[in-house]
């Protein structure tokens, strides 16, 4: 009987979401200054006790934020706020290993996401398909990995009758549903590989979040796929693919 392979693509897409858009004007220099915040004022200076601390300013004026279009200024010593900002990186496109269509077959991959943000209250990392189900070729398709109940599988367990493609996240922030005691996921704190799985949808998932900045260093998730044609299935031969967006939001 002859073999019938099937290679898989999965194409990535990014989008990125910052509350507050700001853009940062360009400060004044030369070879020999540099002036990032300047002010004319009387006095002022750092105040202190056992409760608080302060760093004050007398005498300035033309002070606060103004804004167009085009540029944004925070005006005076002590408009220093830092402007705020969120970065996903931008990964290729991840080819999968082949499946056999008339005797079944798994292909696991992974690939990862690096989301850095300085905005205080943290960041959201969500991942959707461009279609229902995500993976397919011109003629057959995956459907999305499904599941009894609420919780992600623990393991990735499908009929000998059917075909399936799913994903599990990895990561420091990943959400408590993804996490698991070893042997259940939504319980414990352990991220065990290639465990707590789940299929993919046309709507926003979220994935990974955190309530605080991770700049500089930012934070790396990753997603692990799953391909797994049962047994008794047979595929149609053909290249297989799927088109997945990740959208990284500050909070």
């Amino acid at each position: 009987m002859r073999d019938v392979f099937h290679s898989i693509l999965i194409t990535l897409l990014v989008f990125i979401s910052i509350i507050p858009v700001i853009s940062v004007g360009q400060v004044r220099e030369s070879a020999n200054y540099k002036i990032e915040r300047d002010s004319l004022n009387v006095g002022g200076g750092f105040s202190s006790s056992a409760n608080y601390q302060t760093e004050s300013s007398v005498g300035e004026v033309s002070t606060g934020f103004s804004d167009s279009d085009n540029y944004t200024v925070s005006a005076g010593f002590q408009q220093s706020l830092e402007a705020s900002y969120i970065s996903i990186s931008s990964p290729a496109d991840l080819n999968m290993d082949s499946v056999n269509g008339l005797t079944g077959g798994v292909s696991t991959s992974s690939i990862a996401w690096t989301v850095t943000t300085n905005n205080n209250a943290g960041y959201s990392l969500a991942i959707k398909a461009s279609t229902d189900p995500a993976l397919k070729s011109v003629l057959d398709e995956f459907q999305d990995y499904g599941i009894a109940v609420t919780d992600p599988d623990f393991d990735f367990s499908i009929d000998s009758t059917t075909a399936e493609f799913g994903f599990s996240p990895s990561g420091t922030h990943i959400l408590d549903k993804f996490k698991d005691n070893g042997s259940v996921c939504n319980s414990g704190s352990g991220d065990t590989l290639y465990k707590c799985w789940e299929g993919l949808a046309t709507s926003s998932q979220t994935v990974a979040q955190s309530a605080s900045s991770n700049d500089p260093s930012g934070t790396v998730t990753t997603i692990h796929f799953q391909a797994e044609s049962g047994a008794d299935k047979i595929l149609t031969a053909g290249s297989y693919s799927a088109t997945i967006t990740m959208t990284a939001l500050a909070l």
